[in-house]
């Protein structure tokens, strides 16, 4: 989400706030002899809230009927980073394959416990488990960018 207030013709002040979850590249899917899935070696989920302001400046302007205007944006901010653990269904019975005979329990996973994950996790918890638990982590950001805008009108704008 983004808001712009205009202070010339060139230049411009901007607010915005974006909310992600950030992933590690390497995150794999695996499935389970239960017929399940989860991430091997993920403990926690990383969401990240970005509130920023910056400046906007025009660098080509768009023709009156059509063309594509340049905008170079630069923005900073904190960066409030949260931390949920990654629960999953481990079963700690006698892993016979039969999760109704079994005593499976909704734990945060740990490499050091869940020894053999494809064999014994039975699937990933529900996505709010452990959301009790999250944990603050404060950063901050800086971006650049370039903004292209095009349309034939000024009330239909894409960029």
């Amino acid at each position: 989400m983004r808001s712009t207030r205009l202070l010339n013709q060139d230049w411009s002040r901007f607010w915005s706030l974006e909310a992600v979850e950030i992933k590690h590249p390497k995150e794999q899917k695996v499935a389970t002899r239960y017929g399940g899935s989860f991430v091997y070696g993920k403990s926690n989920y990383l969401f990240a809230i970005r509130p920023s302001v910056g400046l906007q400046r025009v660098i080509f302007r768009k023709a009156p009927e059509s063309g594509v205007q340049v905008n170079a944006l630069v923005g900073a901010g904190p960066s409030i980073g949260l931390l949920m653990p990654y629960y999953i269904s481990y079963d700690y019975g006698n892993g016979q394959g039969n999760p109704n005979a079994s005593d499976i329990r909704n734990e945060q996973y740990n490499p050091d416990i869940h020894r053999s994950p494809q064999e014994l996790v039975v699937d990933r918890a529900p996505l709010f488990s452990g959301a009790g638990e999250t944990k603050p982590a404060l950063g901050a950001h800086l971006r650049g960018a370039l903004s292209f805008e095009y349309g034939r009108y000024r009330d239909a704008v894409a960029g």
